[in-house]
């Protein structure tokens, strides 16, 4: 069978071209966990390229999926690329497989592009945000889908999911092992340290690119809960993993610097512990992100238009790795507490 495209692959040591052997173990989808890669260019290392990254996901919070493919091609390649999960059952419906739960950009989203030059690997950047939900009935696990959409692209973007019946594991390893453009992975579900609540919050960058600082600001909140918040970026330096901190001040503000190349978007995650203290109300948690006045351009200004935030200018008191300096603000309307 021969293939060209963005090639994903059903097992390590695949090739193009090959269909035999086992099919639910992908190692192109990446399940990372709950914190997104500090460095994504680590995937698309020739050297990391045999490497699997696992298949536990943690049910009920916001876990960072990746996928990469490998572009078989003698010339750049941009496919769209799909993610879709299902709950394990021998009638593999394709009717069941979810996006829902799915998220990209802060968007309710299952698809987003990527790139790679000839014989070379790329990436999903920023990840897929993926919330399981508890598994119900006798199902242990869930199974995930990747699909890479080559070129020329569906515009507006079609589902390439089957439609036809598939009644027994058989029939789906059939398929899968017939469309070199699909991956599966089967999952171990974990159901541990579950935060209280989570918030995203879509993030835009300037079109020019440049320095931003991302963070958040509590208001009133009780001083025995805990907060993380993590923002995917382009590398190593530019992305935030801000682990599980105490809020030992109800007033805390955070914020780090990151520099985005042009046309760069990604957003923020934002987890909350309660302890044993109800926030009262007026109590709240608030994603920011500064930006040079001199960077902000007009479309940024226009692309907040319609969403529930609030831009102004202000001289910016000094904050963590923040100098002072005319900056402007867009914060999304924070989590309140009633």
């Amino acid at each position: 069978m021969t293939y060209s495209g963005m090639f994903l692959r059903s097992y390590i040591g695949q090739q193009p071209g090959q269909n035999a052997g086992g099919w639910s173990a992908s190692p192109d989808i990446i399940l990372y966990g709950t914190q997104p890669a500090n460095d994504p260019t680590i995937f698309t290392n020739s050297a990391n390229y045999n490497t699997d990254y696992g298949s536990t996901v943690y049910l009920n919070q916001i876990n960072y999926v990746y996928v990469r493919g490998f572009n078989n091609t003698t010339a750049a390649e941009t496919a769209r690329i799909w993610l879709y999960y299902t709950r394990s059952d021998l009638a593999l419906w394709p009717s069941n497989w979810w996006s829902s739960n799915i998220q990209m950009q802060g968007a309710n989203l299952n698809y987003t592009t990527m790139e790679a030059s000839s014989n070379q690997i790329g990436v999903t950047n920023p990840p897929f945000l993926w919330t399981p939900p508890t598994l119900g009935g006798n199902n242990t696990h869930y199974c995930v889908v990747a699909f890479a959409e080559n070129p020329p692209l569906s515009s507006p973007p079609q589902s390439p999911a089957p439609t036809g019946y598939m009644g027994t594991t058989q029939d789906l390893a059939n398929y899968i092992l017939s469309t070199p453009n699909m991956a599966w992975r089967n999952t171990i579900d974990v159901s541990q340290n579950t935060p209280t609540w989570q918030q995203v919050t879509n993030i835009t960058g300037p079109t020019e690119g440049g320095l931003l600082q991302i963070g958040i600001q509590c208001t009133n909140m009780p001083n025995d809960a805990y907060v993380s918040f993590n923002v995917p970026g382009p590398d190593a330096q530019n992305t935030i993993n801000v682990p599980k901190m105490q809020i030992s001040n109800g007033n805390l503000a955070l914020s780090l610097p990151v520099t985005w190349p042009a046309g760069f978007s990604s957003s923020i995650q934002i987890s909350y512990w309660q302890g044993s203290q109800t926030p009262q109300k007026g109590a709240t948690i608030t994603p920011t992100l500064w930006i040079p006045q001199t960077q902000v351009s007009y479309e940024l200004q226009a692309s907040t238009r319609h969403r529930p935030v609030h831009v102004f200018a202000f001289e910016s008191p000094k904050m963590l790795y923040l100098a002072p300096t005319k900056m402007y603000v867009i914060g999304a309307v924070p989590y309140r507490f009633s």
